[in-house]
This record gives C-alpha cells, sequence and structure tokens, in this order.
C-alpha cells in the first residue's frame, strides 16, 4: 500500500496576495496623510481599489471553486478590500463637506460683489448735498447714520457667512480624525486576529 502526501507551500500565496495587500493597507493608512485639495488623494484611493480588485481576481482563479468553505486567504483580501473601499467612501465625504465650505465661499464673493456694484451704479447718496438752513444739517447727520448702521449690518452678514463656511471645515476635520483613528484601530485587530487565525503557536 503506497501513502501520498500532499502539502501545499503557502510561499506562494504569501508573494503574490499577502504580502502585495498588506501593502496595499499601509498604503491607504498613509493616504489620510495627503492634502485633500486638487483630488488627489481622492485618486490614489481608487487606484488602491483596483489593485486590489485585480489580484481578488487573480485568486479566484487559483483558488479552488468547488471548496464549501470560503479559504482564509479569501477573507483577508476581502476584508482589506472592504477596508479600503470604506475608506474611499469616507473621503468622498470629507471632499463633499469641503467643497460646501467653497460654495458658501463664493456665495458671499458673489454677493459682495453685487453689493458693490449696485451702490456704484448710482444707489449711493451724494457725498456734498446742499446744507439749508435749520433741518438740512439733520438730514445730513440721518443720512450718515443711516450708512454707518447699513454697513455694519453688511459686516455682521458676512462675518456670520463665514463662521457657517468654517462650520463645513471643522465637521469634515472631525468626521477625518475620528475615521482615521477607528480605522487604525479596525486595521490592528484584523492583522492581530489573521496572525493568529494562520499561526495559532503564536497566540
Amino acid at each position: 500500500m503506497t501513502m501520498i502526501t500532499i502539502k501545499r507551500r503557502p510561499l506562494l500565496y504569501v508573494v503574490i496576495f499577502f504580502l502585495p495587500l498588506l501593502y496595499f493597507l499601509v498604503l491607504d493608512l498613509a493616504s489620510f496623510f495627503i492634502s485633500d485639495d486638487g483630488g488627489e488623494k481622492l485618486s490614489f484611493k481608487v487606484t488602491l481599489l483596483l489593485g486590489i480588485s485585480v489580484l481578488l481576481l487573480i485568486l479566484h482563479d487559483m483558488l479552488p471553486s468547488t471548496s464549501e468553505d470560503l479559504p482564509l486567504i479569501g477573507v483577508y483580501c476581502s476584508i482589506i478590500f472592504t477596508f479600503t473601499a470604506v475608506s474611499l467612501l469616507e473621503t468622498i465625504l470629507v471632499n463633499f463637506l469641503k467643497n460646501r465650505k467653497l460654495q458658501v465661499v463664493q456665495k458671499l464673493a458673489g454677493e459682495t460683489m453685487a453689493d458693490s456694484a449696485r451702490l456704484d451704479g448710482g444707489e449711493r447718496p451724494p457725498q456734498h448735498t446742499p446744507v439749508s438752513p435749520g433741518s438740512g444739517g439733520e438730514s445730513q447727520n440721518s443720512t450718515v447714520l443711516q450708512q454707518i448702521v447699513t454697513e455694519l449690518q453688511k459686516q455682521h452678514q458676512e462675518t456670520e457667512k463665514q463662521k457657517a463656511a468654517q462650520k463645513w471645515t471643522k465637521v469634515a476635520e472631525v468626521i477625518d480624525k475620528m475615521f482615521f483613528s477607528a480605522y487604525v484601530s479596525g486595521v490592528g485587530l484584523f492583522l492581530q486576529q489573521i496572525l493568529t487565525a494562520w499561526f495559532p503557536e503564536l497566540s
């Protein structure tokens, strides 16, 4: 009676899947330090997601399709793909909130230019008005006071709109920091669990 022992060599899977996906995950973590201005961060994350998708297609061709249970390497790839996809969605949300700030600033600038054009178009009260005896001085004083009140109201409106614009930036920064903390914690826990499952002797 002849006994045949078949042993799978895991080095191929380590080189083709484990290390590249780990590098992709590290790059995704490092992408949080890229500036959100210009869209480079979003493009970088999309490129990472496409790279992981290619590795998943290669893994689908290499793994046996008749297996009833999902192999551990498949779980590893799928979870890393999920981490990267959620990170991409968070980046889209942060960019959306920062674009809301730009929209508020542009609206403020447009209204300021419209007010300046309206005043320059002839609605500005005359600077030299003839002063008649009696009520002329009071009329001129009331005109000056009205101009001061108008300017103060305009400055107050501009201040309120600038505060509204800064609010969106603060919300985006808080979401980004909270997500980064949760993301790092989740990745650390996942790597700990996957190493424990692959190497039980380490636990």
